[in-house]
């Protein structure tokens, strides 16, 4: 199987279908050699703009125009399982019955499997069998939806001697199947592939696993698999030469390390302090963490190549409760998309010190040959300038926040008058200017109608008060003084703001409102509907310079973004990602060297840690 993996893409994508069959006919262990459990089946998300469904993550999308192709290859193959999903448009006055029917007569010219299978009252499904292109058979799965006066169609197939090992997966598939605009913001639209892209690694969660991948390509590449949106993994940091990605598994309080080529994962540490993110060293030789053990903090770091353990030195972290209670589920996704009450926790290298929060995400201490000092007490949301020297955040007043810059080496401490009160904050890559979020708050929801009994049941809370916010982003330009606005739009928070190495952009996440999802309470809609309006972190790119012909677009739904160095990221090729080679977008003119991963001989191929034995499902 290993020359297998050597010889190209191709090879591993029919591999990795060959193993999944193999496993569910029971022709393959369930362990590793050493028992290590193997990790379950794993679904990524797929959000379109007129639906979204689940599918396994190893294989490709490929949108085709008038569908969308889910397969281990970019087309069909008879040998290989697939989907193929289309929304049909208006249904008028016809049923599934009539649905069925016509997909008969029009397209397949063969009888329909007598037995009819519902899928909620929103679906249903039946099978047939039909020769392939070479002659062999295969079996069908054709589901039809019809929600909100639109049809759509699912079509699952495999060859027919391995349907059965397929039919629990893609019965799965069919049960979350969510047939409507899957983008749950009002400022939301359409995922649109970005026209340039710097040749740099992102990390970021996606359906609740840790993925890495370049923007011309998101989702990119699973590094984990088993989790949900509910029971996420954190903290994603690629190492400074982008060869490795440390995460956190906050259910099991651990450490993970996993080599982003071919995603090799190993547990480094336990007892981890989950609201701080590991820390790499510039020289890629330790990653740094704050563990709790017997309700103490304590700074440690796993020492590279070969993963020891180290004591760092004593620390001034107070471990106290941080986040207070929200019924609003957007301030809980904001919260968790950033840190308590949307304080981040730092964690960060500067040569030999290591700068960390004293709690929940306020103050800030400096760790030196073992000692810590305060370097200040009330500081908060803060972000280290590239070059080290300079912390940026805000201090609460008495008519709002201070934006204030500290420089590290004087301890002198600046205040930046700006017109608007700051949420979030990122320094530009060049240090010269930075940027930043606004949240004003806009309208105030209440549901106050409808069975409280429910609403308890589902918010803990009756009635139920959500907030809707005008954001926005702007860049502010040190050397100049100018402020310049980005974007604008409804929800609850920009989270994350994560400027491209190369300056040729800026990733955010957009926390949307619960605007919708109280509408839909309000409607009286199912539990499944209702799951489907609930609020997910969406990611934006903002191409820069800023230009009347620029705009951030949506780029991917998922959250906690961070960049690799510049050239960890190949060039994209027509075979690289999931889209038609004509839609390939093009490369920054800076972005030339390509990432060749330096594995690390102590990670063994083991299976990387699964939250849940389910498979990725929608919010």
């Amino acid at each position: 199987m290993n020359c297998l993996f050597q010889q190209g893409k191709a090879y591993y994508w029919l591999s990795a279908c060959l193993i999944i069959v193999f496993l569910s006919l029971g022709m393959l262990p369930i362990t590793a050699q050493d028992s290590t459990p193997l990790p379950p089946v794993g679904l990524a998300l797929y959000r379109g703009e007129k639906f979204s469904l689940p599918y396994p993550n190893f294989w490709e999308v490929t949108e085709r125009g008038i569908d969308t192709y889910f397969g281990a290859s970019r087309t069909p193959v008879c040998a290989e399982p697939g989907m193929i999903a289309q929304a049909l448009g208006a249904v008028g006055d016809r049923t599934f019955e009539d649905l069925l029917n016509e997909y008969t007569r029009t397209f397949i010219r063969v009888d329909l499997a007598p037995e009819r299978i519902a899928i909620r009252r929103t679906g249903m499904s039946a099978h047939f069998v039909a020769p392939c292109t070479d002659g062999t058979p295969r079996q069908y799965r054709v589901t039809f939806f019809i929600a909100y006066g639109q049809a759509y169609r699912l079509s699952q197939f495999a060859p027919q001697a391995a349907f059965n090992a397929w039919a629990d997966v893609f019965g799965q598939i069919v049960s979350e199947f969510a047939p409507a605009t899957s983008v749950n913001a009002e400022n939301g639209g359409a995922i649109v592939l970005p026209s340039e892209a710097p040749l740099a690694l992102i990390a970021h969660i996606f359906g609740g696993n840790v993925y890495v991948g370049a923007l011309y390509d998101l989702p990119g590449k699973p590094i984990t698999q088993g989790a949900t949106s509910e029971r996420s993994y954190r903290s994603p940091a690629l190492s400074p030469d982008g060869s490795l990605v440390a995460f956190i598994d906050p259910n099991q309080r651990t450490l993970w390390l996993a080599r982003v080529s071919d995603g090799a994962a190993q547990q480094v540490a336990a007892d981890v302090a989950v609201d701080y993110p590991p820390a790499w060293r510039a020289d890629g030789k330790l990653l740094a963490y704050m563990a709790q053990h017997r309700g103490k903090f304590q700074l440690r770091a796993v020492q590279l190549p070969d993963l020891s353990p180290r004591d760092l030195g004593e620390t001034l972290a107070e471990p106290v409760e941080c986040a207070r209670s929200s019924a609003d589920p957007s301030d809980r996704l904001y919260w968790s998309e950033t840190g308590a009450e949307g304080n981040a926790a730092l964690m960060a290298w500067v040569d030999e010190t290591l700068y960390y929060s004293l709690r929940c995400g306020i103050g800030v201490a400096a760790l030196r040959e073992g000692k810590s000092t305060v370097v200040h007490a009330e500081l908060r949301r803060v972000q280290l300038s590239p070059d080290g020297r300079m912390l940026l955040g805000i201090l609460s007043a008495e008519t709002g926040t201070d934006l204030v810059r500290l420089n590290l080496r004087s301890g002198k401490l600046d205040r930046l008058e700006l017109p608007k009160t700051v949420e979030q904050l990122a320094w530009r890559s060049d240090g010269n200017g930075f940027f930043f979020s606004t949240a004003e708050l806009k309208e105030t929801l209440t549901v106050d109608e409808g069975n409280s009994e429910r609403a308890e049941a589902i918010f803990g809370i009756f009635p139920l008060r959500v907030a809707a916010y005008q954001l926005e982003l702007w860049e502010a330009d040190l050397r100049t003084g100018v402020l310049t606005a980005l974007f604008s739009g409804e929800g609850r928070a920009i989270g994350r703001i994560a400027p491209s190495p190369d300056g040729a952009g800026v990733l955010f996440s957009v926390v949307p409102s619960a605007r919708r999802l109280a509408e839909a309470f309000t409607n009286n809609v199912s539990l499944g509907e209702l799951r489907r309006e609930a609020p997910a972190v969406q990611l934006y790119w903002r191409p820069l310079p800023a230009t009347e012909q620029t705009q951030a677009i949506l780029v991917a739904v998922s959250s906690a973004p961070l960049w690799g160095k510049l050239g960890s990221a190949p060039p994209p090729t027509p075979t690289s990602s999931p889209r038609r080679p004509d839609e390939r977008p093009t490369a920054t003119p800076t972005q030339t060297v390509t990432l060749t991963p330096s594995p690390t001989a102590s990670l063994r191929r083991t299976a990387p840690p699964t939250n849940t034995p389910r498979p990725t499902r929608t919010p």
